[in-house]
């Protein structure tokens, strides 16, 4: 597993050293602080449904999924419990277009959350709050599981950021 940021994702590129070829769309829309579902709806011009697989509450920091694990440093940052939600977004036919984990504290959560079948950003939206992404960086990732859900080998692309309110981490992608 290899965790990357953007400055040595442009580096990376130069000297071909990340596993994989990423567009100049694909980098865009790895290192957009916007959301990703309205980027999908942009891009598909179709409306994209969520899909909750499951909402899970974590009490021990060690039992958050492996696929969140790769950034250590801002799990710390957060407080338990949490809920780790994963879901998948589709496009009008039902086709999947991603796959999404995300960790919150669980009283930010109950409070931004208001509609649980919906994305985040369109809850967000909903409470007219205002907030900031910060893009950690982009990972490839082995994981059988979200791959036999996206229908793709074991590798999988992967971003992480924290969402801000006010100066305070909200949660964790």
């Amino acid at each position: 597993e290899q965790f990357i940021t953007e400055k040595q994702l442009q580096d990376a590129e130069k000297t071909k050293a990340f596993p994989i070829e990423l567009t100049r769309q694909l980098r865009l829309f790895l290192f957009s602080d916007g959301s990703m579902t309205r980027n999908l709806t942009m891009i598909t011009n179709q409306k994209i449904a969520t899909e909750v697989l499951k909402e899970t509450e974590i009490l021990e920091k060690d039992k958050i999924s492996k696929v969140a694990r790769i950034q250590q440093k801002e799990l710390d940052q957060l407080t338990t419990p949490l809920v780790q939600r994963e879901v998948l977004l589709k496009d009008s036919d039902g086709n999947i277009l991603e796959y999404a984990l995300s960790l919150w504290p669980q009283d930010q959560y109950d409070a931004v959350m208001k509609n649980k079948k919906d994305a985040i950003g369109n809850n967000m939206t909903a409470a007219r709050l205002e907030y900031f992404r910060e893009i950690n960086g982009a990972a490839v990732v082995k994981d059988s599981t979200v791959a036999e859900l996206m229908k793709s080998s074991e590798s999988v692309l992967l971003r992480t950021y924290f969402i801000y309110k006010g100066g305070a981490s909200k949660s964790s992608h």
